[in-house]
């Protein structure tokens, strides 16, 4: 990553991450002084605590990372949930008090309102616990006249594996992809996390995915992070066959494709003007699958690839972020039909970014039944 980008987003993170903070210190400010310092310091820790877990797990420090990982993230998902749930009651707040009756906005206001937020907080953070341990198959029909014998293709995306993955979570997922009988098994990207050191034994589980006519991976933006030497390693130990900006035929029906993610570069037109070049060279009379981690389309590229398949956005994972990534990718998730027989499809992802939750967003296997038209 460019260092000055790098920069950039740590400025960025700490004004965000820190405003946060700041809020809800703002919000639940105790009543005696001492428990204002035991509340300041408190928090200071829960906002370092990110910081600390990275600095332990790259110094070989697992077993003190892990417990402190799982504070940390979940921390990141609750103070999420609390600014938004506690902005939408200040919200509400402003609008009673220059409309509404003063015995209302008098209850708006009460010091039990913080209670309740925190209570529905809780909730929520629970709820979304349970929904992102999960796993659900969504199933897609297609038709095309390039196909003269069923497909299977199973795709996941944003695996995300790293220090909050554990064992039985990938058992349970290597169980349902296998219960898919897949002809071809896809990986669009963040197969894994920025914490590489501990994963080795979780890429050796992910080894047991079974498909007939092999495993293919692209790079997300998560390879890069992590360094794509680590991640090539993780990749290969999965069992998956890295397409970087390269193509495979299985067989006789079917192309896929994959391109690198525009972190592998830095250079987003540089790589979109490299993609519509790699699907000319490569194109010919097969079904072909674009793999690209990132759910943008390039217009011009579309003549080329018959489906494409992405991630990236986690489908905005907890809610309301579904509609900022919606203003980044208009694209959306789901399937597009995005010209003649031409398809895009953004899957939810498969795993967690951060908080290990998911709220309005579950987590997904794809599986696409590709028949001929009839």
């Amino acid at each position: 990553m460019d260092i000055g980008l790098f920069i950039l987003f740590i400025i960025l993170w700490f004004t965000i991450y820190g405003g946060l903070h700041y809020y809800t210190y703002r919000k639940i400010i105790p009543f005696s002084p001492t428990r204002k310092k035991v509340l300041v310091v408190a928090l200071f820790l829960l906002a370092s605590s990110l910081f600390i877990v990275e600095l332990l797990t790259h110094n070989d420090f697992a077993g003190i990372a892990y417990p402190l990982a799982v504070i940390a993230y979940s921390w990141m998902g609750i103070i999420f949930l609390f600014f938004f749930i506690s902005g939408a009651f200040d919200l509400i707040e402003q609008v009673i008090k220059r409309t509404g009756p003063r015995k209302l906005d008098n209850a708006i206001r009460s010091k039990q309102r913080t209670l309740w937020v925190g209570s529905v907080v809780v909730l929520l953070s629970v709820s979304g616990y349970m929904s992102a341990q999960k796993i659900h198959v969504e199933t897609l029909h297609l038709q095309s006249n390039k196909i003269t014998q069923p497909l299977r293709i199973v795709q996941i995306s944003d695996l995300h594996l790293g220090i909050l993955s554990n064992e039985s979570l990938i058992d349970s997922l290597i169980e349902v992809i296998n219960s898919l009988d897949a002809d071809i098994i896809v990986s669009t990207g963040d197969l894994v996390d920025m914490q590489l050191d501990h994963i080795k034994d979780l890429a050796e589980q992910l080894s047991a995915m079974k498909s007939k006519l092999g495993k293919y991976a692209v790079y997300g933006n998560h390879e890069v992070f992590a360094g794509l030497d680590h991640s090539n390693k993780v990749i290969d130990t999965a069992g998956f066959t890295l397409l970087s900006n390269a193509s495979v035929s299985p067989n006789e029906l079917i192309t896929i494709i994959g391109v690198d993610d525009p972190a592998v570069t830095g250079s987003f037109q540089n790589d979109e003007m490299n993609e519509v070049e790699i699907l000319e060279k490569i194109s010919n009379h097969l079904f072909t699958i674009l793999l690209k981690h990132q759910p943008r389309l390039n217009e011009r590229s579309t003549e080329y690839f018959d489906l494409q398949l992405s991630g990236h956005t986690h489908g905005g994972q907890i809610f309301p972020f579904g509609l900022l990534t919606k203003l980044i990718y208009p694209i959306g998730f789901g399937l597009k039909l995005v010209a003649d027989d031409t398809w895009i499809y953004v899957s939810r992802g498969t795993g967690t970014w951060g908080p290990p939750m998911r709220i309005l967003a579950r987590t997904e296997v794809t599986l696409f039944e590709i028949n001929s038209e009839k």
